[in-house]
Protein backbone atom coordinates (compact mmCIF):
# COMPACT_ATOMS: atom_id res chain seq x y z
CA UNK A 1 0.00 0.00 0.00
CA UNK A 2 1.43 3.38 -1.03
CA UNK A 3 0.67 6.65 0.73
CA UNK A 4 0.54 9.55 -1.63
CA UNK A 5 -0.22 13.16 -1.13
CA UNK A 6 -3.16 14.22 -3.21
CA UNK A 7 -4.57 17.68 -3.57
CA UNK A 8 -7.88 18.61 -5.00
CA UNK A 9 -6.52 21.79 -6.56
CA UNK A 10 -9.53 23.81 -5.58
CA UNK A 11 -7.44 26.75 -4.42
CA UNK A 12 -6.29 28.92 -7.29
CA UNK A 13 -2.58 28.75 -8.00
CA UNK A 14 -0.60 31.88 -8.74
CA UNK A 15 0.74 32.25 -12.22
CA UNK A 16 4.50 32.39 -12.68
CA UNK A 17 4.21 36.11 -13.40
CA UNK A 18 2.27 36.72 -10.19
CA UNK A 19 4.72 34.60 -8.17
CA UNK A 20 7.66 36.53 -9.62
CA UNK A 21 5.95 39.85 -8.93
CA UNK A 22 5.26 38.80 -5.32
CA UNK A 23 8.90 37.74 -4.89
CA UNK A 24 10.07 41.04 -6.41
CA UNK A 25 7.83 42.98 -4.05
CA UNK A 26 9.23 41.06 -1.07
CA UNK A 27 12.80 41.75 -2.20
CA UNK A 28 11.98 45.43 -2.70
CA UNK A 29 10.44 45.67 0.78
CA UNK A 30 13.44 43.92 2.32
CA UNK A 31 15.86 46.21 0.46
CA UNK A 32 13.92 49.28 1.64
CA UNK A 33 14.00 47.97 5.23
CA UNK A 34 17.71 47.19 4.97
CA UNK A 35 18.49 50.69 3.68
CA UNK A 36 16.45 52.35 6.43
CA UNK A 37 18.14 50.16 9.06
CA UNK A 38 21.58 51.07 7.74
CA UNK A 39 20.66 54.77 7.74
CA UNK A 40 19.37 54.63 11.30
CA UNK A 41 22.51 52.79 12.47
CA UNK A 42 24.72 55.35 10.75
CA UNK A 43 22.76 58.14 12.40
CA UNK A 44 23.07 56.47 15.81
CA UNK A 45 26.83 56.01 15.41
CA UNK A 46 27.25 59.62 14.29
CA UNK A 47 25.28 60.96 17.24
CA UNK A 48 27.22 58.70 19.62
CA UNK A 49 30.52 60.01 18.23
CA UNK A 50 29.28 63.59 18.53
CA UNK A 51 28.18 63.01 22.11
CA UNK A 52 31.53 61.43 22.96
CA UNK A 53 33.43 64.32 21.38
CA UNK A 54 31.21 66.79 23.24
CA UNK A 55 31.84 64.97 26.52
CA UNK A 56 35.58 65.02 25.88
CA UNK A 57 35.51 68.76 25.21
CA UNK A 58 33.45 69.35 28.36
CA UNK A 59 35.85 67.25 30.42
CA UNK A 60 38.85 69.12 28.99
CA UNK A 61 37.25 72.48 29.78
CA UNK A 62 36.47 71.38 33.34
CA UNK A 63 40.05 70.21 33.87
CA UNK A 64 41.41 73.49 32.51
CA UNK A 65 39.05 75.47 34.74
CA UNK A 66 40.18 73.46 37.77
CA UNK A 67 43.84 74.21 36.94
CA UNK A 68 43.13 77.92 36.53
CA UNK A 69 41.13 77.96 39.77
CA UNK A 70 43.92 76.14 41.63
CA UNK A 71 46.47 78.60 40.26
CA UNK A 72 44.28 81.56 41.25
CA UNK A 73 43.74 80.10 44.73
CA UNK A 74 47.49 79.62 45.17
CA UNK A 75 48.19 83.17 44.03
CA UNK A 76 45.48 84.52 46.32
CA UNK A 77 46.87 82.55 49.26
CA UNK A 78 50.42 83.77 48.61
CA UNK A 79 49.20 87.36 48.26
CA UNK A 80 47.22 87.10 51.51
CA UNK A 81 50.26 85.60 53.25
CA UNK A 82 52.44 88.44 51.94
CA UNK A 83 49.94 91.03 53.11
CA UNK A 84 49.57 89.46 56.53
CA UNK A 85 53.33 89.27 57.05
CA UNK A 86 53.85 92.83 55.81
CA UNK A 87 51.26 94.15 58.30
CA UNK A 88 53.09 92.45 61.13
CA UNK A 89 56.40 93.93 60.14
Amino acid sequence: MRIEKRTMNWLPQKSLYQANEAARAKRKAYAKYDISLAASLASAFTSAQTATASDQVTLTIKMAAQRVQASADAKLTSTMDTLSTSKLA
